[in-house]
């Protein structure tokens, strides 16, 4: 018959050391698992399960409730863990013999598992990481969880709840967001519109080389700065002829400088407007792909266009009269 809690704490006191290595034997799950959820870190948690037993050793004659061991015991392992949280930890002490030395290849995956475990559970505050991380290393007991937190077990149970309700959100809050990540850019929808520019022709020419089994193997990426230098040089060269035309057709000294005028305005506000329109296309890629960004841009463009034109040739046709030369 298994010894109670209170037999065994009564046999330490009379200084017997297995009595305390049966109590180190039915709590150290319970103590690592305490440990585990303040730390984060299997082998710290069990420096600090240990040096918590060292402590509950010399402090046994002040427990009052020996039937309360395992929450007294519990409460220790806290204080314990988080004191070694601030602090360097000491030398792992050996109450047991030392495991078999693993492989650097299984090492390394056990602490890659590791770090995967504790960056969800590190997310969840201490109030629900503690219960879960108890009742999955205590063989799903919610009574024990009960006791080692001197909780109800109805209150253990809503605190698994919500605890597993916080985990569940977090790590679809994780896919979600790596998913999103992974999504194409606005260089693939630039590559497709370069490729076309480059020679794809009409839609049913582009599918007779499809059929035909031609395919560049060029990255989007790279076709979008391609096409993206390209529509910009070429669109320079397009100003910059029709800047100097306009200028080389003025008719007065009145004309000529305000066709200067003119000229430097539109180059400020084209090279502001053609910039705005690369950073939304780049950065704010979710905006760029709406087409009532797309319809207010371009409508914004053409209003700004025409009344800038017919306002250009209206004062233009006025400095071009006999007063002004």
């Amino acid at each position: 018959m298994q010894a109670t809690d209170a037999t065994l704490v009564s046999d330490c006191l009379r200084g017997d050391r297995s009595a305390f290595a049966a109590i180190v034997e039915r709590y150290q799950g319970m103590a690592c698992a305490v440990a585990y959820s303040r730390l984060g870190d299997l082998a710290a948690s069990e420096d600090a399960a240990q040096q918590a037993f060292l402590v509950a050793w010399r402090n046994l004659s002040l427990l009052r409730e020996p039937d309360k061991l395992r929450a007294w015991l519990a409460g220790i392992v806290r204080n314990t863990a988080r004191s070694e949280g601030r602090h360097t930890s000491p030398e792992p002490l050996s109450l047991e013999p030392v495991a078999a030395q693993t492989s650097p290849e299984d090492e390394a995956a056990r602490r890659e598992e590791a770090a995967i475990i504790w960056e969800s559970l590190g997310r969840l505050p201490e109030q629900y990481r503690e219960p879960l991380v108890l009742y999955y290393r205590e063989h799903q007991s919610v009574s024990e969880v009960a006791e080692a937190m001197e909780l109800s077990q109805d209150a253990v149970k809503q605190r698994l709840a919500r605890g597993r309700d916080m985990l569940r959100e977090s790590l679809t809050g994780r896919i979600e967001a790596a998913l999103r990540q992974t999504g194409p850019k606005a260089a693939f929808t630039a590559g497709v519109l370069a490729a076309l520019d480059a020679g794809a022709g009409t839609a049913t020419a582009a599918g007779g080389l499809a059929v035909g089994g031609v395919a560049p193997f060029i990255s989007s990426a790279a076709l979008g700065v391609a096409g993206g230098v390209a529509g910009s040089v070429l669109g320079v060269a397009g100003g910059a002829f029709g800047t100097a035309m306009s200028i080389r057709n003025t008719k007065t000294p009145a004309e000529r400088a305000f066709m200067v005028k003119c000229a430097w305005w539109t180059w400020i506000l084209v090279t502001l407007w053609t910039g705005l329109y690369l950073y939304v296309s780049f950065f704010e890629y979710w905006l760029f792909t709406s087409p009532w960004f797309q319809i207010a841009f371009w409508g914004i463009h053409t209003v700004c266009l025409v009344t800038g034109i017919t306002y250009v040739n209206k004062r233009a046709a006025r400095l071009r009269g006999p007063e002004n030369t």
